[in-house]
């Protein structure tokens, strides 16, 4: 995800020193969904992270064709999870089945969700295991979750509750399964091949969040010095006027 967001915004120009006393963003819009995405797996990273010993978390795992790859792999003592983060900050997600509205916008998330499932299951068993894979739907940072029918075969949460929806769940697999697990999964030659990550690729994602965030907090404050200099002048532009801030605030 990190060097995608790489490949796209090394072809756009650097800001110049206006643009920056401005806060202008450092991304274009055809960056800014590797970023969001990104940004998303890093944090359901810190909370795997969390885990207790004797699980295993794999992250980034290229398969099938082009650039798809499995957000996050858990392998623990209740089995074996394919995560599949959605970033989707301040929007309503509502689940029914096979559907999945974000913000009254339709995705193939469960369908993905249990594609990931399956192509792990293929891979343990070419080497005889037959454990089950579950796929869970993270979401990161949503307004609401609505579940009216709960999917069939996907857990969705929201990444808060990864932790408990873990510890709650019934121990499936021995010690020595997980560690076989792990041997099998974590082998690089089990999955498509992949150019090694550029070293220092994570700090300078977090240098790009930084320029990013230090961006919108000048925009923020030129905001917040264009409201005061109004005073209450303008009423009548007022709402016009606020609903323009709020959408450059947003993006």
């Amino acid at each position: 995800m990190i060097e995608q967001l790489f490949a796209v915004h090394s072809t756009r120009p650097p800001r110049g020193p206006v643009a920056r006393f401005f806060g202008v963003r450092p991304l274009g819009d055809d960056a800014t969904p590797w970023y969001i995405g990104a940004r998303g797996e890093l944090a359901v990273g810190r909370i795997l992270d969390q885990l207790p010993q004797g699980w295993t978390v794999l992250h980034s795992l290229p398969v099938g064709t082009k650039e798809s790859d499995i957000d996050h792999l858990v392998i623990g003592p209740a089995g074996v999870f394919v995560i599949n983060t959605k970033h989707h900050a301040s929007k309503t997600i509502w689940v029914a089945g096979s559907t999945v509205m974000v913000g009254g916008f339709k995705h193939p998330y469960i369908r993905n969700s249990e594609h990931e499932a399956k192509a792990v299951g293929k891979v343990l068993a070419s080497v005889g295991l037959d454990h089950s894979v579950i796929p869970i739907l993270a979401f990161v940072d949503p307004t609401q979750i609505t579940v009216k029918e709960k999917p069939a075969s996907v857990a969705v949460l929201h990444a808060r509750g990864l932790l408990k929806f873990f510890a709650r769940r019934p121990q499936t697999l021995t010690a020595d399964e997980v560690t076989q697990t792990v041997a099998v999964l974590g082998d690089p030659q089990r999955w498509r091949s992949s150019a090694e990550a550029p070293a220092g690729l994570l700090d300078d994602f977090h240098a790009l969040d930084r320029e990013i965030r230090t961006a919108r907090t000048i925009r923020v404050a030129w905001a917040g010095a264009l409201l005061a200099s109004l005073g209450g002048t303008s009423i009548v532009l007022a709402p016009q006027l606020m609903s323009s801030l709020f959408s450059l605030l947003i993006h």
